[in-house]
Order: structure tokens, then C-alpha cells, then sequence
């Protein structure tokens, strides 16, 4: 049996490495795509990819790139999980984000419309597509309203894979992911910085810990399980748009509650809160994503709430 064929652009990410180590289980030829997949390190701890994969260095920015690699590897299934790394990046170079996220998505639809129209793809999404409308129940539905570039270039990039998927015919579908985590996540995300912070702080090496915003809500989830929930929607035999989320939302003070009853601390003595305007608190809307959708058509869903996120992650960095 010949196995298939999957290219995964964004291969060095958290999302993308779970998803390697899925399809490699699966038996996929996987194709692994990042600017500078050379440096991508194959034996690093709590990170090993699988042997088998074939690592490119390619600009999924650069068309001329993207359509020979597709056209070279004819690939059963594509997988575009790139991102930038982070929102203030999107303030400071916008015209980057917008040619990452959006010409990305339309270099590749572009090459799978002129090279074979019968290749799977996916586009990892995101919730700050809503942006200002992320409040009561956020479905598949809600009118996308971005407030930040990222938003608005990932809200431009969902709705391009629509209009081929209706205007082509082209079996292509977004994913909008929610906030994930795992051990491998960056350390520059709330979650992994404030557990860093609490291991430093039982070792007395910090006596204080700044939050900016104790208000802020999010849905935090398990990236193993959306792993999962990626490979159903990018193999449905209709292709379709869904919300992968826990449907739990939680403040940043609870995080932060979870976080140090873990470590057995006070959160009070060593918090530092630099925003204490209470009008933040009046005017941060409570959202809740709707995943019906997703649990209805595909069967999916996630167990993990973030008690077990957390503990997950203290165990790695302990055992580090």
C-alpha cells in the first residue's frame, strides 16, 4: 500500500510537531515545511520529532516556492498551521503578518487550483477573528469582528479558504483554534510564564510576579486533543469551518488561582498587578465558545480542563 502524501507548513510549531507525531502514527509520508527547517533540532527533550520526516526550508510567502514544492511532492493533504509570534508582532510589522497569514493561505490555494484541485487543505484559524464580538455564546456564526492586525489578517485568511472552497470547489477548510497548550509551549505565553515564574519563586529567586491584567477571559485547551480535532476536519469528506475549543472559559485570575495553589502559594503576597482599573473588569465581556458543531458533525471534543493543563505542565518543567 503506498502511504500518503502530507505537507505541513508551520512544521516547527506546537501544533505542527503534535501533528507530525499523529500522522506519522497514522503511517503518512510527512512533508515538513518551515523558513528554516535546517535548524529544526530532530533529539531536543520533550520535542522529537519523527525520524521519517522530511524537512524543507521553504517561504510559504513566496508563491513561485510554494506551487513547486506542492507540484513536486503531489501531496494528498496540506496543512497550513504558520504563524507569527505574537500580537505585538502584528502591531510593529503589519505588512509582514498580513503577507505570512494571508498570502500564505493564497499561495497555496493558488497551487492547489492550478496543480490538482482533488488536494485536501487546512488553514489553522484563529479566535481573534472575533475580536470585538469574542462575548456571550462565540459560534461558527458570530460575525467576525477583529480588533488587532493578526485578527484581520487571519479573518481575511478564513475567508479566502471559503470563498475556494464555494467558488472552486476545492476541499479546503479552516480551523479556529482557541488558546493551547502543552509541554512545548513557548515560554513567552501567560500559562508556561507564570508557572516558570512560581518554580523561581520556591526557589527564591524572584519575590514578585507582574500580571498586567487579571481580567482578560480565555479558553484555554489541550493542544494534543486539537491536534485531533485538526486531522478530523482535514479529512471530512465535506469540507467545513468549525470552532476547536474547550467551550470552558476562565479569567486570568483564575489562572493565576490554579497556578499557585499548585506551587502552594498565596497568590496575594506575591503578585504584582500593573493594571487596577476596575473599569477593565466592567468592561471585559464573558464569552463562551460554542463547540457543538464540531462535537455533532465530527464527534469531537476535549476532557482536559485546565486544572490538568496545568498540572501537565508543572510535571514537565519539574522533570526537566
Amino acid at each position: 500500500m503506498v502511504k500518503k502524501k502530507v505537507i505541513i507548513f508551520g512544521i516547527s510549531g506546537q501544533d505542527g510537531y503534535y501533528l507530525s507525531k499523529k500522522l506519522d502514527r497514522l503511517n503518512f509520508n510527512i512533508y515538513g515545511i518551515s523558513r528554516n527547517a535546517k535548524k529544526i533540532k530532530t533529539n531536543q527533550k520533550n520535542k522529537i520529532y519523527p525520524k521519517k520526516i522530511r524537512f524543507i526550508s521553504k517561504n510559504i510567502c513566496d508563491y513561485k516556492s510554494v506551487y513547486n514544492t506542492i507540484s513536486k511532492i503531489k501531496p494528498y493533504l496540506i496543512y497550513n498551521l504558520t504563524n507569527i509570534h505574537s500580537l505585538k508582532y502584528s502591531y510593529d510589522k503589519p505588512i509582514n503578518t498580513y503577507e505570512s497569514v494571508f498570502n500564505g493561505n493564497l499561495n497555496i490555494l493558488e497551487s492547489i487550483l492550478k496543480i490538482d484541485k482533488s488536494i485536501k487543505f487546512f488553514s489553522a484559524s484563529s479566535c481573534e477573528i472575533f475580536g470585538n464580538n469574542l462575548k456571550g455564546l462565540v459560534s461558527e456564526k458570530t460575525t467576525l469582528k477583529p480588533n488587532n492586525h493578526y485578527g484581520q489578517a487571519k479573518k481575511e485568511a478564513f475567508e479566502l479558504v471559503k470563498f475556494y472552497r464555494e467558488r472552486f470547489n476545492l476541499s479546503c477548510s479552516s480551523g479556529i483554534l482557541f488558546n493551547h497548550e502543552s509541554i512545548i509551549r513557548e515560554d513567552r505565553y501567560l500559562p508556561i510564564r507564570l508557572i516558570n515564574d512560581c518554580i523561581k519563586l520556591k526557589k527564591n529567586k524572584i519575590n514578585k510576579i507582574t500580571v498586567n491584567n487579571l481580567f482578560s477571559k480565555c479558553d484555554w485547551g489541550w493542544a494534543p486533543d486539537y491536534v485531533d480535532a485538526i486531522y478530523k476536519i482535514s479529512t471530512k469528506k465535506i469540507a467545513d469551518d468549525f470552532i476547536i475549543a474547550s467551550g470552558n472559559t476562565y479569567s486570568v485570575l483564575d489562572l493565576v488561582k490554579i497556578i499557585f495553589q499548585k506551587f502552594d502559594l498565596n497568590y496575594k503576597n506575591y503578585l504584582n498587578v500593573e493594571n487596577h482599573d476596575k473599569s477593565i473588569a466592567r468592561n471585559t465581556k464573558y464569552f463562551k465558545a460554542d463547540t457543538s458543531k464540531i462535537y455533532e458533525k465530527l464527534n469531537w471534543k476535549t476532557n482536559k480542563n485546565l486544572s490538568y493543563i496545568i498540572d501537565e505542565i508543572i510535571k514537565s518543567k519539574i522533570n526537566d
